[in-house]
């Protein structure tokens, strides 16, 4: 029977360990930092990506505008309105001299529909970053993480419930969005638990295809989202008064606006971080459509 060597393994020598570990800290620094770079150009590229929406699907509105001034003739068709901007009268004299100090704007739907699938509306809080059209799709993880191009990105959209008619019409509409650190996306509704903020910024403003109506906010807390559910409809007048009040009991702010039941409620909720389970909390700002 043939003897077998047992040669002894040699040990790797310190230098050489140190080296390894130099090598596999290289590593995971490269691998952390090209992940912080990705996402770094994603939340980059979704800021410009709704930086450009509103520009490029927001519509002016000019209403005309009587001007009764000496020697201004009336418009061709003798109804008294002012002739638009840029226009003049049939003999070329008289062109508009002023116009309304209050524009209005609207949204281009047909525009919208085509860079954005499954876009319903357009959400906008005046003097703040909310200014973004309203997603939604057959369920509620879509546009979490996709922009309303259908492009995936952490930022994801603004969506409303699938659960709910995208013409508002239902008892409750509950609206979503991310709290992002970059101040984008429904990171302002932090600001409702401020009295002061509240008073600059008491309503949404929203438009739908052939519509448009403001939101009333009357009520903004934080709840557990593993622990409380919110209603979607109501069995009743005692149930939506119930809500309500306990709504108006746990706000973070105070409000003169009074929600009656058969009115119709929003929810715009996000991300809040202040509970011990940082993924639980949800900063909810309830209002009623008027």
């Amino acid at each position: 029977m043939r003897h077998t060597e047992v040669h002894e393994l040699k040990q790797p020598s310190r230098k050489t360990i140190a080296i390894l570990l130099i090598c596999l800290s290289i590593m995971l620094l490269g691998a952390y930092a090209a992940t912080r770079v990705s996402a770094w150009i994603a939340d980059k590229r979704a800021q410009a990506y709704y930086d450009s929406l509103p520009d490029m699907f927001e519509v002016q509105e000019v209403p005309t505008e009587r001007i009764d001034q000496p020697g201004l003739d009336e418009s061709p068709e003798g109804n008294g309105a002012a002739l638009l901007p840029e226009q003049t009268d049939p003999t070329g004299e008289n062109t508009i001299v002023r116009t309304p100090e209050t524009i209005a704007f609207t949204k281009d739907f047909d525009a919208l529909r085509a860079a954005c699938p499954g876009v319903v509306g357009w959400i906008r809080i005046e003097g703040t970053s909310i200014n973004y059209p309203l997603m939604q799709s057959d369920d509620n993880d879509y546009f979490l993480t996709h922009l309303p191009s259908g492009q995936q990105n952490k930022a994801g959209s603004i969506f409303l419930d699938y659960r709910v008619s995208a013409d508002f019409t239902s008892p409750v509409t509950p609206i979503f969005g991310h709290n992002l650190l970059n101040g984008k996306m429904f990171s302002a509704l932090e600001g409702y638990k401020q009295q002061s903020f509240y008073h600059k910024h008491p309503s949404a403003q929203v438009f739908i295809p052939d519509e448009e109506f403001i939101v009333q906010f009357f009520a903004a807390f934080v709840l557990d989202s593993y622990e409380e559910t919110l209603p979607l409809r109501f069995s009743g007048e005692q149930s939506f008064n119930r809500f309500i009040e306990g709504a108006l009991e746990r706000s973070l702010i105070s409000s003169s606006v009074t929600a009656a039941f058969g009115d119709r409620l929003v929810y715009l909720i996000t991300c809040d971080y202040t509970l011990r389970q940082r993924d639980q909390g949800r900063t909810v700002v309830v209002g009623k459509i008027s």
